[in-house]
């Protein structure tokens, strides 16, 4: 897909929730084969309402950071939050709890349209760099040795000055792009030493949407229902379809 989509994170809208909705995100996030770029693509995808564009493979054209935030948007719509996490100290190795909650995740809108490409000035003049998108993103998960400013540069980089076009490239990025920071610092209880958190939004979207295999094994298993069947009851029918069958043991 040429260029970028222009779309911000805040402008995405959810999907209708239902039990075929929550089993395609699970068949995505619990696909441990498939390459982590393309099951964030389908999970924003499922996830997300498509913008009025009639593009297939839209959230392909979602800038990297877009597509991070739209990930963690959609985690942070299931499960119940603030919660509870097991993490360690990286300085004494001691375990520590984590109550986290969504708000601690600080997003700051972008200032403006997202751009596909933008214009910084470095040691040796001016680059036109494109804004990082998912076909980046997988390029990096098939080749960690690659360099994303590298790989956005529209003109070769002198090697001696790659360092340096790196920082002008990430301070161009931060000029237009939403900010947001996924990981999170705590201190640790035993030492007072700062550690870092990282949370995965794709392992806790396949913990919260497993719940739905379970649902429709029970009403398949009680009244003989297709999968299909069920996927197409209504979510509030469902869920009264499994109250009596509680009820009943």
């Amino acid at each position: 897909m040429p260029g970028g989509i222009s779309i911000a994170a805040a402008d995405l809208m959810l999907s209708p929730t239902g039990a075929g909705r929550d089993l395609a995100l699970y068949d995505v996030a619990s696909d441990p084969g498939a390459m982590r770029s393309d099951r964030v693509t389908a999970l924003i995808e499922i996830g997300f309402v498509s913008p009025d564009r009639g593009l297939a493979g839209w959230p392909e054209g979602l800038s990297m950071q877009v597509r991070q935030i739209a990930l963690f948007q959609l985690a942070f719509s299931l499960g119940a939050w603030p919660a509870w996490f097991n993490s360690a100290c990286s300085s004494c190795g001691a375990p520590v709890d984590l109550r986290v909650a969504v708000d601690e995740f600080e997003i700051t809108p972008a200032p403006g349209p997202i751009p596909a490409e933008i214009e910084v000035e470095g040691p040796s003049g001016h680059v036109t760099f494109r804004v990082p998108t998912a076909s980046d993103e997988r390029k990096l998960e098939s080749d960690p040795t690659l360099g994303l400013t590298e790989l956005c540069a529209t003109a070769d980089l002198p090697r001696a000055e790659i360092d340096a076009w790196e920082q002008a490239f990430d301070a161009g990025l931060a000029k237009v792009l939403p900010g947001f920071e996924p990981e999170l610092p705590f201190d640790c209880p035993e030492c007072g030493a700062t550690s870092g958190w990282w949370f995965d939004p794709i392992d806790w979207i396949g913990q919260h949407t497993r719940q739905c295999l379970a649902e429709v094994d029970t009403l398949a298993r009680t009244y003989g229902w297709s999968e299909a069947a069920i996927l197409a009851l209504p979510e509030a029918r469902r869920h009264q379809y499994l109250s009596i069958i509680g009820e009943r043991r």
